[in-house]
């Protein structure tokens, strides 16, 4: 650039857009190395804060020890971020959140209480040997 580089020509060796080009130039202008450093994404930052994540962990599993039966959902977890932390939060970002604090519950399915595994294992057997 100092030697009169166009925007363009700049752009195509560095693989990038000259819009790019002519806002680092800008940044470098206005404020030396410090404007090419990266200020940080933008968007909005989680709002669940990262201090209280193990302790949604503990609710979370605390409440599905005590379920008797099935498996909590998003919709439950919504409902305990809302009542224990008092964050009104959408099912998706909810889901979000999981994801964010690797909290990820794959259960098996569950067995139903009059279930004869004996007969189950029977019956796979014989299918076997009928096909």
């Amino acid at each position: 650039m100092k030697d009169g580089t166009s925007y363009e020509k700049v752009a195509k060796m560095l693989k990038v857009t000259s819009r790019s080009v002519q806002t680092w130039t800008k940044n470098f202008k206005g404020s030396g190395i410090e404007g090419l450093k990266d200020k940080g994404g933008s968007g909005q930052k989680p709002f669940f804060p990262r201090e209280k994540e193990e302790e949604l962990k503990n609710v979370i599993l605390g409440r599905q020890a005590k379920k008797s039966g099935g498996r909590l959902t998003g919709t439950d977890i919504q409902k305990i971020v809302n009542e224990e932390f008092g964050i009104g939060y959408a099912l998706r970002t909810t889901y979000d959140l999981l994801h964010r604090i690797n909290f990820v519950c794959i259960f098996s399915r569950s067995k139903h209480p009059k279930s004869d595994q004996e007969a189950q294992q029977n019956f796979k057997r014989d299918f076997k040997k009928k096909s």
